[in-house]
């Protein structure tokens, strides 16, 4: 058995336990699970559980069922990439990250404390983190920008909490995007998921875009002017999307500190996604 094909075992299996879905979902994008509508179906459930697991009535994931399908998921994708031992490895590495993830989480929300939302969105990172370098060059460098994007949107998440700042724009994006499609008001109480849900399809959206620039570079691209170009590119953006959208008002309208402030903001999401960009293209196959 190649050393290769358990390594990836063993992190598909440790995303895993940490988002159930994210093994199989990865190995169905690269059509290595499933077929037509069953394909379709494991990865919408791996990118719903990203935006779902942060929602208050989530499972502990600890508790007998949620663990019971962690371990389902690692060792079925442990075993689909290197036979019986890589199911042994996979479930072994699922039971390891979700006991270790729901340990660290309860410390850093109930002792900092860090709120339960940032500390959601950094394990999303981690988790997105372990599928990319799974993949290695198969995997396509557009799942490592993705990766990437979704460090720094943890990052500029852990910011804006730093800061005491909590802009509802993307949620109100989301509140037009479900009335105007599914024709029902959004409930208050679903108002900050959607919100966080939003934040976090927005910012790692622009991953797509950063692995396909990058993806013919044999080198990692640099980190300060990517992060430069990045951060700045997705804020000039959304001065003109949220603006459009009727969420905010024109920058000419906005207080100098207010733009100072979500300048560095991006810079933090800018920075943080072209550095974790470069140590994972840095990552050997």
């Amino acid at each position: 058995m190649e050393l290769a094909a358990l390594r990836t075992a063993s992190l598909l299996g440790a995303s895993s336990g940490l988002r159930t879905f994210s093994g199989p979902a990865a190995l169905a994008l690269h059509r290595r699970l499933g077929r037509g509508r069953a394909r379709v179906a494991v990865i919408a459930a791996g990118a719903g559980e990203l935006a779902f697991d942060k929602l208050p009535g989530a499972p502990a994931r600890t508790e007998l069922p949620g663990l019971g399908g962690r371990l389902t998921t690692g060792s079925l994708s442990g075993y689909r990439v290197a036979g019986p031992a890589g199911a042994v490895i996979g479930g072994a590495a699922a039971m390891g990250s979700a006991f270790a993830g729901l340990h660290l989480r309860t410390v850093l929300v109930e002792q900092l404390p860090v709120p339960d939302p940032v500390v959601g969105a950094a394990e999303d990172a981690i988790v997105l983190c372990l599928v990319a370098l799974a993949g290695g060059e198969r995997g396509g460098r557009v799942a490592s920008g993705v990766a990437a994007t979704a460090v720094g949107t943890a990052a500029m998440t852990a910011a804006q909490a730093a800061a005491g700042s909590d802009s509802d724009a993307p949620g109100r994006v989301g509140r037009r995007l479900v009335e105007g499609v599914f024709g029902r008001r959004v409930r208050r109480r679903e108002r900050g998921p959607l919100n966080h849900a939003m934040h976090w399809l927005y910012g790692t959206s622009w991953g797509v875009a950063l692995g396909a620039l990058t993806a013919g570079e044999d080198e990692p691209p640099p980190v300060v002017p990517t992060g430069l170009a990045l951060g700045l590119g997705v804020w000039a953006a959304s001065l003109v999307e949220l603006p459009l959208l009727g969420v905010a008002p024109p920058v000419w309208r906005q207080k100098p500190g207010q733009i100072a402030t979500d300048v560095g903001f991006h810079l933090v999401y800018g920075f943080a996604a072209a550095a974790a960009l470069a140590a994972l293209r840095r990552t050997p196959d």
